[in-house]
């Protein structure tokens, strides 16, 4: 097992590798950085307490990340996030162009706030294979026109799962590159006083879609 415990103090993980299921477990004046690695996991990963948990850059590929409540993977540089279930939010507020890939889903049981609610930071999820991103969470667009999700390679299909909602006040879901396009099973909803485009080639609504 792979278990530590932070009080007013910082971790540095910046090896690649393989994690077995463990703690980490952070107070409110500690931080947790993950530092451009590679790591594949066997188990998953409880992140407990208040603390901050930062990926900044690297990969985390076949693993459950579990947050407490309210808590958050902060995302501060390019990272990939590969087949990993995550229990808890996403962050892609930090900075302009805080963005994520995705390869082989995301199970997302938590919410993925894209761009700041002001707008003054932006945010993109990237996808260049075809996948499904489920789970019971929602994605959260911010206030800038320029939230993203973004297919980035050519005959890539994302599906957005039955029980997703993707909503917020500004952004897209676009097709950067080559065919493809977006399959939703979930809801859609522009409900922040916003625009939410949905652009490209192919656009599939099994689900809903609405603007208030």
């Amino acid at each position: 097992n792979s278990n530590a415990t932070l009080t007013n103090s910082q971790l540095n993980i910046g090896t690649s590798g393989t994690w077995a299921t463990g703690v980490l477990s952070a107070d409110a004046g500690s931080t947790v950085r993950l530092l451009g690695v590679d790591v594949n996991g066997v188990g998953g990963l409880l992140m407990t307490g208040a603390g901050r948990y930062e990926l900044q850059g690297g990969a985390l590929r076949n693993t459950t990340l579990t947050f407490d409540p309210g808590n958050a993977l902060q995302v501060t540089g390019g990272a990939i996030l590969d087949g990993v279930v995550l229990n808890g939010d996403l962050d892609l507020t930090a900075h302009n162009n805080v963005q994520v890939e995705l390869r082989n889903g995301l199970v997302l049981n938590g919410t993925a706030y894209v761009g700041s609610a002001d707008g003054s930071q932006y945010g993109g999820i990237h996808f260049y294979e075809t996948q499904t991103v489920s789970g019971t969470g929602e994605i959260l667009f911010g206030g800038s026109v320029h939230n993203t999700l973004g297919i980035w390679a050519s005959e890539t299909t994302v599906t957005l799962g039955s029980d997703l909602t993707v909503h917020g006040a500004a952004g897209s879901l676009q097709i950067y590159y080559g065919s493809g396009g977006f399959v939703n099973n979930g809801a859609i909803a522009s409900d922040g006083g916003g625009r939410i485009d949905l652009g490209g080639n192919t656009f599939v609504n099994h689900g809903i879609v609405s603007a208030t």
